[in-house]
This record gives C-alpha cells, sequence and structure tokens, in this order.
C-alpha cells in the first residue's frame, strides 16, 4: 500500500480517544471527515472488536538490511501462521497471529511491544456516526473543568480541545484563528500546554481514552463530556498540586528552559513517576546519547538544580510547587548516592598517530588503574582497553576514549583521582563547549554538598511567614539586620537593600519592592541612603535594572544573567544562570562575613 499515512499505531491503541477529539470545536471538517471514515472502516471487521490476537511492534533493522520499498510503503507479508504490516519507514510493525502465536518478522528485531485486546467497538462505532456535527463551545465548559479538576482556566480549555499541537514550535503554536475561537491570548496559553507539551501520546490518549463515555452520544453534550474529562484528569494525576500560570510564564522569561519546564515543575507538584528522578541503571555503552530518558544525568540534574534556586528565592513561602523543592532534592541525592550510577563524560577523541593521542589514552589508564571494567563488545566497535576501580571508569575505543564517574564515590578519597580524570577528559584542543567534564563533577559535587540540602531543610522548616519571601532579610535574618543597622549607622530599609544588594545576584528595583512589599519611593529612599553612606555606588548599567551596586567590576551578563558585580562571582561560580545554591540568609550571613572579615568590595 503506497503513501500509507495514516497513525496507524494511535488508532489501534487508542480508537475511542482519537475518535472523540475530531468532535472537539477545533477539529477541522477534514479531521472529522477522515474520523468518520475510519470509525466506519474499523467497524464489522478484524479491526473493530477483538484484537487479542494482534500486537502492535516497534522495530529495527541491522545496517546492511536493504529496504528495497517505496518511502512510506505498507508491506502486508504472511510469515508461518502470522500476518505482518511492515512499515518500515516509521519502524512498525502490527502483527495478526492467527493461531494465537506471536512471531518475530524477519529480518527485524524487536524494540517494543504493545498487546491490543479491545477495538473501538462495532457498536460503539456505529453509535458514533450519529453525532451530526462537532460541538460548540462555551467559555463556562473550561471553568467547569478547571474547579472540578483543580487545573487553570487555561489549561482546563486546552484539555476541551485536546491540546492540539500541544509540543509546537514557537510561542504562539495554536495560531490566531484557533485562540480566537477559544479566547486565550498567546502567553496564556503557552503558558497552560506546558502542562501538556511533554506528554508523550501513550499518556495523552491514555487520559482522553479514560474519559470517553461507552455511548459516543454523550460527546455531543459538552456538560457530560467536560466532567468526565475533569474526573480522568483528577484519577491520574489527583495528586499534583496544580501549578500557578504566573509561575510559568516567570520562568520562561527569566530562565533558559527548554521543552521539559513542564515536566520538570511536574516534578515539583508531586508527580513522582518522571524518569530523571530516577537513576540511570542501562548499560555504560548505552549511556550518554543525545535526549536519552534513561534517569538522571548531569544535564538535566543542572537543569533541576537551576530551577531549584529560582524557585527558592522567586516564589514566596507557602507556594505549593516551591513546597515540592524536598521532595525532589531528596529524590536527586538519591541517585548520586546508588553505588551503581555511572556518570559518562563526552568521549574524547585522539589520533592514535600522534604521540598526544598515545599520551592521552596512557594517562587514562594509568590514573583509573584497578582491573578491566566489563561490557558487552562491538563488532564494529570493538574495546581496545578498559580499566575500573570503583570510583573512575576508562574505556578504550578506535579513535576515542571514553571515561565516566560513580557520584556516591565524591566526598571520599577517590574525589581527586574523578576530578584529575575529568580534566584529562577535557584535555583537547577543540574544548570550546560550555559545560566541560569538570563541570559535570561539580554539579553532582553541589547536589550532594550540605548547603544545596539546606535548601530543602529551610524549605521544609523556616521562620519565614507564609506568603513571605526568604529573598527578605528582614523575615529570613532579622538578627543580621538589626547587626548592620548597628556596625553601618543606617535604618532598617537601608540594611535590608545593604544585605540584598551584597548577596543576591540580581537585586533589581522590581524584585526587591516585591520581595519586600514596598512602594518605588520606599526603595529609591534606601538606596539614596546607602549611597550617602558610601557603602554603595551608583551608576546605570544595560539590563540590570537597579542604580546601585556592590564596588568593584562587573560583568554585562549574557543570555538571562543580568550583569552582576565581581564580587559576588564566588557566590554563583557552580550553575550557569546565577541562582541562589544555598539558603538567602545563609548566603546573606556569609556575605556579610566577608565584610568583617577584610574582604572588603
Amino acid at each position: 500500500i503506497a503513501d500509507f499515512d495514516l497513525d496507524l499505531a494511535n488508532w489501534l491503541v487508542y480508537p475511542r480517544a482519537i475518535a472523540a477529539l475530531s468532535v472537539l470545536p477545533l477539529a477541522t471538517d477534514d479531521e472529522r471527515r477522515k474520523a468518520r471514515d475510519i470509525v466506519r472502516a474499523f467497524a464489522g471487521t478484524i479491526l473493530g472488536d477483538d484484537l487479542s490476537r494482534m500486537r502492535l511492534l516497534e522495530i529495527e533493522y541491522d545496517d546492511d538490511f536493504e529496504d528495497t520499498e517505496d518511502w512510506n510503503t505498507l508491506v502486508i507479508r504472511p510469515q508461518d501462521a502470522s500476518v505482518f504490516a511492515i512499515h518500515t519507514t516509521d519502524n512498525w510493525v502490527l502483527e495478526l497471529a492467527t493461531d494465537g502465536v506471536f512471531r518475530v518478522p524477519t529480518p527485524f528485531k524487536i524494540t517494543k511491544e504493545t498487546r491490543l485486546a479491545k477495538g473501538i467497538g462495532t457498536r460503539w462505532a456505529d453509535s458514533f456516526g450519529e453525532i451530526e456535527d462537532k460541538v460548540a463551545w462555551d467559555p463556562a465548559i473550561a471553568q467547569r473543568i478547571a474547579e472540578r479538576a483543580d487545573l487553570s482556566v487555561g489549561e482546563a480549555t486546552l484539555l476541551c480541545f485536546g491540546a492540539p499541537d500541544r509540543d509546537g514550535y514557537g510561542k504562539d503554536f495554536l495560531g490566531k484563528q484557533r485562540r480566537e475561537i477559544i479566547g486565550l491570548k498567546v502567553a496564556e496559553a503557552d503558558a497552560a500546554r506546558t502542562v501538556f507539551r511533554d506528554m508523550d501520546d501513550a499518556k495523552f490518549f491514555g487520559l482522553i481514552s479514560a474519559a470517553v463515555p461507552d455511548d459516543p452520544r454523550v460527546l455531543a453534550k459538552p456538560a457530560a463530556f467536560a466532567d468526565l474529562l475533569a474526573d480522568a484528569w483528577k484519577s491520574k494525576f489527583g495528586k499534583r498540586v496544580k501549578i500557578p500560570p504566573e509561575l510559568i510564564a516567570l520562568a520562561k522569561k527569566e530562565l533558559d528552559v527548554d521543552d521539559d519546564l513542564g515536566k520538570q515543575l511536574a516534578a515539583f507538584a508531586g508527580d513522582d513517576d518522571v524518569w530523571f528522578l530516577k537513576p540511570d541503571l542501562r548499560a555504560y555503552s548505552d549511556l550518554g546519547g543525545w535526549g536519552d530518558e534513561g534517569g538522571l544525568v548531569a544535564t538535566t540534574a543542572r537543569e533541576l538544580a537551576t530551577l531549584i534556586g529560582w524557585l527558592f528565592l522567586q516564589r514566596p513561602v507557602g507556594c505549593p510547587i516551591r513546597a515540592g523543592i524536598p521532595r525532589v532534592i531528596e529524590k536527586m541525592r538519591a541517585v548520586l548516592d546508588d553505588p551503581r550510577v555511572i556518570w559518562k563524560f563526552d568521549d574524547l577523541y585522539v589520533d592514535d598517530d600522534l604521540a598526544k593521542g598515545k599520551a592521552q589514552r596512557q594517562a587514562l589508564v594509568d590514573l583509573v588503574g584497578g582491573k578491566p571494567f566489563e561490557l558487552s563488545g562491538d563488532a564494529d566497535d570493538p574495546v581496545k582497553a578498559s580499566r575500573d576501580d570503583g570510583a573512575c571508569i576508562t574505556v578504550q575505543y578506535e579513535h576515542r576514549a571514553g571515561a565516566g564517574f560513580r557520584p556516591y564515590k565524591l566526598g571520599t578519597r577517590a574525589t581527586e583521582k574523578i576530578e584529575q580524570l575529568a580534566k584529562i577528559m577535557a584535555s583537547n584542543d577543540e574544548e570550546t563547549g560550555s559545560f566541560t567534564p569538570m563541570s559535570d563533577v561539580e554539579i553532582a559535587q553541589l547536589l550532594k554538598s550540605e548547603r544545596f540540602a539546606a535548601l530543602a531543610a529551610r524549605v521544609a522548616k523556616t521562620d519565614v511567614p507564609e506568603g513571605q519571601y526568604e529573598a527578605n532579610p528582614l523575615h529570613s535574618a532579622k538578627k543580621l539586620v538589626t547587626k548592620v543597622m548597628k556596625d553601618l549607622s543606617i535604618s532598617e530599609d537601608a540594611a535590608v537593600l545593604y544585605l540584598q544588594t551584597l548577596a543576591l545576584a540580581e537585586p533589581t528595583q522590581a524584585k526587591v519592592t516585591l520581595w519586600n512589599g514596598w512602594k518605588p519611593k520606599q526603595y529609591q529612599a534606601a538606596a539614596a541612603e546607602l549611597a550617602k553612606k558610601k557603602v554603595v555606588t551608583e551608576g546605570k548599567r544595560e539590563r540590570a535594572g537597579r542604580s546601585i551596586f556592590v564596588k568593584g567590576g562587573y560583568s554585562k551578563g549574557s543570555g538571562k544573567n543580568l550583569p552582576m558585580e565581581e564580587w559576588k562571582q564566588p557566590f554563583y561560580s557552580v550553575l550557569w544562570r546565577h541562582v541562589v545554591t544555598e539558603p538567602a540568609h545563609a548566603l546573606f550571613a556569609r556575605a556579610y562575613k566577608r565584610i568583617e572579615d577584610g574582604d572588603k568590595p
């Protein structure tokens, strides 16, 4: 069958969900027509009811496999008592085992199997055909779902419409025409889709399937179907707390977040099933692939640590998402304390014909020592040498050398060797990336540190009243504010602003007034008092958002980082984004201690 573009996989696994989405208000006439045709085609056939002798397979094949079929061609092929529908373009196979015995389709390898059981149902399909037109839209329905499922109105609205193009490119993923139909602005829709963006088809269509009624004619009754959608959401995600839309919008504005923001925030909201809070226990040779979701790795750990530091400072005490910090930190630290976990560095490419390449290989082997590292070989990529001493690992291949470390060994006598290993792996002249192997070691050390653990402890127990901010030392470090007032002979407001300017990376006027509950004039008066005392310097710096600074040099800031004084750099040396990595009250105390010890800017 040439030009086969039917999403047969999802139609077989989630037939009622996809059919239901076709009658929702944003579905096009063409989408409804196609859905009706497919439902009608399935009814009364082998694809309509009992699918127990069928399974859907994801496949792979050897590099020397020669596919003689044209692109997007579906091939029907019998093999013994099975009949296979093979789609090599998208790497899937549908099998019908006429005798109930499943087989492996030659010459392929099965990478994933989905056993099918129940089809769309012929009676359900016949009733679906009685729905005459798409469902009319009533904004009150979104409000109904929002209240029942504890979602924002924007999130509930997208759920009503099946979150179309949830993983689409750009902020305006819906387009003006569809947004006008559902009544959402670009920013509202973009924030709302964060909840759905990272859901794979199995999770999303599974959610819709759970809501679809046995009588499809209920789909034409918006209020009834809305209740079913809300109940399905609560059943699947009921343990999660609501993610405030303004939090999502601010995170996108201030952090270099990617498409994983929704998934990462879900972890703070109570989703313990996310892959990045689990150890990656795959074989060494499988580690390190781009976009892998096998478990927590250095890249994701860095993103989560940044999000934790940002949430701690920018969200008030009592924020339900911020309240998830202790649980997330606990799970991350548990991964790093697992002796089975290996964090793999990027491979080091070496020229075996040069003395430098040979020296690099030998340096790795000599440093690691230990015994050969046991791993399965690949005839096309043979292992030349390997070593494992329990903390460090190196695996040598043709033209490249690999290495990794076990994070649980950090903090022991092996720490220095792990750091030396990272330096060797970063010794290529071409090493120009933002993150080096040493960065991976540093993020692991940060997560295992007492100061980072203190963030969790402070969220769990704090003296700061609910609704207030740890960034306000009047609440988080009251005694220190009193001391600064006395030492510098300044007012309470000036002492508060001085500590914020001294320790925090980006104490903009807008943020300080939010944290402190001040009016602009109150900020300006405190700033003028500090300038008069000559404990800060005044000036204008592009993008700084403030007019007073710690004395000395400063960096202009790049990306989302605003200009920051060089004196503060030691407080923000591990993460690329300048967020706190320890509780604010401890940071205020550490910064002022430097002043007392004579390390003045």
